[in-house]
């Protein structure tokens, strides 16, 4: 009797944990955008009349997030604000864009859009660009 009592407890304490313990982050979690990402975006300086090439990572806890990376171009005086998608499928992108022929600052801004019914969460990041005359 007592072999089957400690048996039963035994059981039931395993099923238990199996029951308690967490699984990984991206299968946790079976709702559309719950699986927090974070993104970095950064590019160099450039002369007028050069393309801007800009590079971004999106990482999540254990998973490589997919979808589409919008790249906003605005300069700080105004007088220009274009945008550009490109798709993404994990690890780092560099991204080819616009020429920019006026001299100044501009604001570039990256968002991580991921695909529709995806368990990722949209990020996003800026940096400043300096078009230097040449």
């Amino acid at each position: 009797m007592k072999r089957m009592f400690s048996s039963v407890a035994v059981t039931a304490l395993i099923v238990g944990l199996v029951a308690v313990l967490p699984g990984s982050t991206a299968t946790a979690d079976p709702y559309t955008g719950t699986v927090p990402t974070t993104m970095n975006a950064w590019g160099k300086d450039i002369k007028k009349g050069q393309r801007v090439v800009t590079r971004a990572n999106v990482k999540s806890g254990n998973g490589q997030p997919k979808g589409t990376l919008r790249v906003f171009y605005k300069r700080n005086k105004g007088g220009y604000n274009k945008s550009k998608a490109f798709t993404y499928r994990g690890g780092k992108r560099t991204m080819q864009g616009k020429k920019l022929n006026k001299p100044g600052k501009y604001t570039i801004s990256v968002r991580y859009l991921p695909k529709h019914e995806s368990v990722w969460q949209s990020s996003s990041d800026s940096y400043t660009l300096r078009v230097r005359r040449r």
